[in-house]
């Protein structure tokens, strides 16, 4: 398999940055890696505290344990959903940017390879 494809499946499937690490260009897997990493603890920290406040209305009766009041809970929401939109917005930038980079990396170097052939 070529070095761009392996690359960019490595940035799809496992991780952001992970098909620069492939190509050992640490430092710009390290620019998708951290933003990604930062956002995904913010999105499950935020989910987190959601769910347990909600387990802990549901514990205390003040909810019933139906999962109609249950999902007006979570639509409902309690933090600010504009950090939570930034949050995920970084998270699908970092995803796209690492498979589209790490293509491009990928395909200079394999052209670099026949050129060597």
């Amino acid at each position: 398999m070529k070095k761009s494809m392996k690359a960019a499946l490595w940035s799809a499937l496992v991780f952001p940055g992970a098909g620069h690490f492939l190509l050992k260009r640490y430092a710009r897997g390290l620019v998708l890696f951290v933003p990604t990493v930062l956002a995904l603890l913010y999105l499950v920290n935020d989910m987190l505290q959601q769910a347990a406040v909600i387990a802990d209305k549901i514990m205390s009766g003040a909810v019933p344990a139906d999962v109609t009041a249950i999902t007006a809970l979570v639509a409902a929401g309690g933090k600010d959903s504009t950090m939570l939109e930034l949050a995920g917005y970084v998270l699908l930038v970092c995803w796209v940017a690492g498979m589209i980079d790490s293509y491009r990396i990928g395909n200079t170097e394999d052209r670099n390879d026949e050129k060597k052939l």
